[in-house]
Protein backbone atom coordinates (compact mmCIF):
# COMPACT_ATOMS: atom_id res chain seq x y z
CA UNK A 1 0.00 0.00 0.00
CA UNK A 2 1.46 3.25 -0.72
CA UNK A 3 2.00 6.06 1.82
CA UNK A 4 -1.55 7.87 1.98
CA UNK A 5 -0.63 11.64 3.26
CA UNK A 6 -3.47 12.94 5.22
CA UNK A 7 -4.14 16.96 6.32
CA UNK A 8 -5.02 17.64 9.93
CA UNK A 9 -8.53 18.51 10.60
CA UNK A 10 -8.94 21.47 12.65
CA UNK A 11 -11.73 21.02 15.76
CA UNK A 12 -13.41 23.83 14.30
CA UNK A 13 -14.44 22.04 11.25
CA UNK A 14 -15.46 18.65 12.52
CA UNK A 15 -14.70 16.22 15.28
CA UNK A 16 -13.81 12.81 14.54
CA UNK A 17 -16.38 9.56 14.84
CA UNK A 18 -16.26 5.90 15.57
CA UNK A 19 -14.60 5.37 11.90
CA UNK A 20 -11.61 7.52 12.29
CA UNK A 21 -10.76 5.81 15.97
CA UNK A 22 -9.05 2.88 16.36
CA UNK A 23 -10.19 -0.70 17.90
CA UNK A 24 -10.22 1.04 21.62
CA UNK A 25 -12.03 4.25 20.10
CA UNK A 26 -8.74 6.21 20.12
CA UNK A 27 -7.40 8.93 17.79
CA UNK A 28 -4.64 11.29 17.35
CA UNK A 29 -5.01 14.95 19.00
CA UNK A 30 -2.82 17.87 18.46
CA UNK A 31 -2.23 19.22 21.97
CA UNK A 32 -0.22 22.71 22.26
CA UNK A 33 0.98 24.07 25.01
CA UNK A 34 -1.86 26.86 25.45
CA UNK A 35 0.30 29.57 23.17
CA UNK A 36 0.39 27.27 20.12
CA UNK A 37 4.11 27.63 19.87
CA UNK A 38 5.02 24.29 21.10
CA UNK A 39 2.71 20.87 20.76
CA UNK A 40 2.57 17.14 20.44
CA UNK A 41 0.15 14.58 19.34
CA UNK A 42 -1.33 12.43 21.76
CA UNK A 43 -4.28 9.36 21.26
CA UNK A 44 -7.39 10.33 23.16
CA UNK A 45 -10.75 8.93 22.03
CA UNK A 46 -12.65 9.91 19.33
CA UNK A 47 -15.76 11.07 21.01
CA UNK A 48 -13.33 13.46 23.67
CA UNK A 49 -15.28 16.66 24.73
CA UNK A 50 -12.74 19.12 22.98
CA UNK A 51 -14.55 21.79 22.34
CA UNK A 52 -16.03 22.27 26.25
CA UNK A 53 -12.06 21.36 27.39
CA UNK A 54 -11.02 23.76 25.08
CA UNK A 55 -12.78 26.50 26.91
CA UNK A 56 -12.05 25.41 30.17
CA UNK A 57 -9.11 26.96 32.00
CA UNK A 58 -6.94 24.24 31.64
CA UNK A 59 -3.08 25.69 29.88
CA UNK A 60 -3.42 22.89 26.88
CA UNK A 61 -5.38 23.38 23.98
CA UNK A 62 -6.85 20.58 21.35
CA UNK A 63 -6.42 22.21 17.75
CA UNK A 64 -6.38 19.52 15.33
CA UNK A 65 -6.89 15.56 14.97
CA UNK A 66 -5.96 12.96 13.25
CA UNK A 67 -7.22 9.14 12.21
CA UNK A 68 -6.14 6.65 13.73
CA UNK A 69 -4.07 5.23 11.10
CA UNK A 70 -2.57 8.58 10.02
CA UNK A 71 0.39 8.02 12.44
CA UNK A 72 2.34 4.61 13.06
CA UNK A 73 2.30 4.15 16.47
CA UNK A 74 5.50 3.70 18.10
CA UNK A 75 3.57 1.74 21.02
CA UNK A 76 2.53 -1.08 19.02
Amino acid sequence: MADVRVDPVSVLDTLPNFTDADKDGLCWWWRTDGTGVEGLWEKLQHDTDIKNYNLSDGIYKYTHWLPHWAIVDPEC
